[in-house]
């Protein structure tokens, strides 16, 4: 190996451990500033952390004093209607009261006009009941024969018509609604009629 040969393999050397040296550099200067930018965005992210920690505890504070003042508000709006409440109860029991007592004793007035007014209408209609009993059960006796004569007079009227009517050819179901009658009643009307002529 000559001399160029080996000055050649070490400027080579040289070369290779220069190359090994400036890697490593630039892999620690890279970590390096990996680290830095992970410091930095760390440092961000807690900042902005605390910031919207911060921003919360203000806003449940103001939710806290708002629901606050809100139960204070109702509780105020409540004992403002049991007062008045209680003076509404207060007046229209006494209002109710008057007014059931002077309904109640004019009632009573009337009442008592009324059982005079009933004792002479009393007496006065004994009087002429007893002379009434037998105009009235004469009228009764007249008009029980007179409704008879009239029922009878109609009971036979109808059977003659559902007669002729069959005798024309229409069944049970015309007969009826013609006569504003139950087809069952016609039927059995037929069916004596039928009966008494054999």
């Amino acid at each position: 190996m000559n001399l160029e040969e080996r000055t050649l393999e070490i400027i080579l050397f040289i070369l290779g451990a220069l190359f090994i040296l400036a890697s490593l550099f630039l892999t620690y200067k890279q970590d390096r500033d990996t680290d830095i930018n992970t410091n930095s965005d760390f440092e961000d992210s807690t900042a902005d952390y605390l910031y919207l920690n911060k921003e919360l505890k203000k806003r449940e504070q103001r939710l806290s004093e708002l629901l606050a003042n809100l139960n204070n508000g109702l509780d105020n709006a409540l004992n403002g209607l049991e007062i008045k409440q209680e003076k509404l109860d207060n007046s229209s029991t006494k209002e109710t009261y008057s007014n059931f007592s002077n309904a109640l004793n004019s009632r009573l007035n009337v009442v008592e006009d009324s059982d005079l007014s009933v004792e002479k209408l009393n007496s006065a209609q004994a009087q002429k009941s007893d002379s009434t009993l037998a105009t009235e059960s004469s009228q009764q006796t007249e008009n029980s024969s007179i409704t008879e004569e009239v029922e009878s007079e109609s009971k036979e009227d109808k059977y003659h018509q559902i007669a002729e009517l069959s005798a024309q050819g229409l069944d049970y179901t015309q007969i009826a609604k013609r006569l504003n009658l139950g087809q069952r009643e016609v039927e059995l009307i037929l069916k004596f009629d039928d009966r008494g002529d054999k």
